[in-house]
């Protein structure tokens, strides 16, 4: 959704211009369409990147999946400071405080945790606390974050950033805890060999029972109760976003944020570019003072069924790969679709729209 408010503040600024040009790609000269070209350099650099970091991750997936965890927190490094200075252009920073980021924060505190568990040498209690903690990150990575990828359209656009910066954020985590849970198809093993003690899933796991569950179409090793995968993640959300943001946005801050004009993914879904409400079902059946209830109870909703979905994919390696594999075709799709029907239609002429002093060549 943050993708689809940043293209039409973009769009906006193309038509800004529109009354000064109204020129197009085709009626340029050779020297203008030489002066159009250098513009594009940037998104050939992206593209270029986005390729090798495509090829680098596919490498390690497959490879050597024990270092996925690092992946994904280089990418964080690299995606999310550039995203908030990116969105800060148009007033859209807050969207980094949705509840799909928060997840992807919950996974490095974890992270953290379970280095300071191997090299510290915490209590035991700590260390059963981990252990649900993990459940409770895979269930949210493979759950709410996961089912976002079809829910948003997430798309895999090899020269836009911003598109590529949330489809990294739905993507990822369920990458990193499929590679967690299942050594990348080659065994819990493959972790522990690489870091051990530091991702220990249950307590007093035996890896050579664990190991022979790629090939099984269930796995009772390291089991997980529904409450597990579905009550606590829910809990998590509650108490660790749900009821803060509430706070923060519609109870402490909705004044701040109305007077700096700043954008919001609630403001996104129930209100047009004019400020009139839309018309959805929520907006017909509530009164407008329980919008942000309802709002947080669709949240809360999809993180609970999606919650007791994922337990399947715990239980199952061939399950959670057949999942993993459609987010990342469907990504593709919709990456491919917005490439040739979108993209290719009208990325020139708005370039030109922004940049008219190539018309004075």
């Amino acid at each position: 959704m943050e993708d689809a408010k940043y293209e039409e503040v973009r769009l906006e600024a193309g038509e800004e211009v529109t009354a000064v040009t109204t020129a197009h790609v085709a009626d340029l000269s050779k020297n203008q369409q030489k002066e159009l070209k250098k513009f594009f350099k940037w998104d050939s650099l992206v593209m270029t990147g986005t390729v090798i970091n495509i090829m680098a991750s596919g490498f390690i997936l497959g490879r050597v999946p024990a270092f996925m965890w690092v992946v994904h927190i280089i990418k964080m490094v690299i995606y999310l400071p550039s995203r908030f200075f990116r969105f800060r252009e148009w007033k859209g920073q807050l969207y980094l405080l949705e509840f799909c980021y928060f997840v992807s924060y919950y996974s490095v505190v974890g992270i953290i945790l379970a280095y300071l568990n191997t090299h510290k040498h915490l209590s035991k209690v700590f260390e059963d606390v981990l252990c649900v903690y993990w459940k409770t990150c895979f269930a949210l990575a493979n759950g709410t974050v996961g089912w976002a990828v079809f829910l948003f359209r997430s798309s895999i656009v090899f020269h836009d950033p911003d598109q590529l910066t949330t489809t990294f954020i739905h993507l990822s985590p369920p990458l990193m805890f499929w590679t967690l849970r299942w050594g990348g198809g080659l065994g819990r093993a493959e972790i522990e060999d690489w870091w051990p003690g530091m991702f220990e899933l249950c307590p007093g796991e035996i890896l050579q029972e664990q190991d022979p569950c790629i090939y099984k179409l269930w796995c009772d090793s390291c089991p997980a109760s529904l409450w597990e995968m579905g009550a606590v993640p829910f809990l998590y959300y509650l108490l660790g976003w749900a009821l803060p943001y509430y706070l923060i946005m519609f109870v402490l801050l909705p004044g701040y944020i109305e007077r700096h004009g700043m954008e919001t993914l609630f403001k996104y879904t129930y209100f047009d570019g004019n400020g009139d409400p839309k018309d959805s079902l929520m907006t017909r059946k509530l009164p407008r003072s329980l919008w942000p209830i309802g709002h947080m109870g669709q949240h809360g909703l999809l993180t609970l069924v999606s919650g007791f979905c994922s337990w399947f994919m715990w239980h199952s390696f061939w399950l959670h790969t057949a999942f993993i594999v459609s987010l990342i075709l469907y990504a593709t799709f919709n990456g491919a679709t917005y490439t040739f029907e979108i993209f290719s239609m009208r990325y020139a002429d708005q370039v030109l729209k922004r940049h008219t002093e190539i018309l004075q060549n």
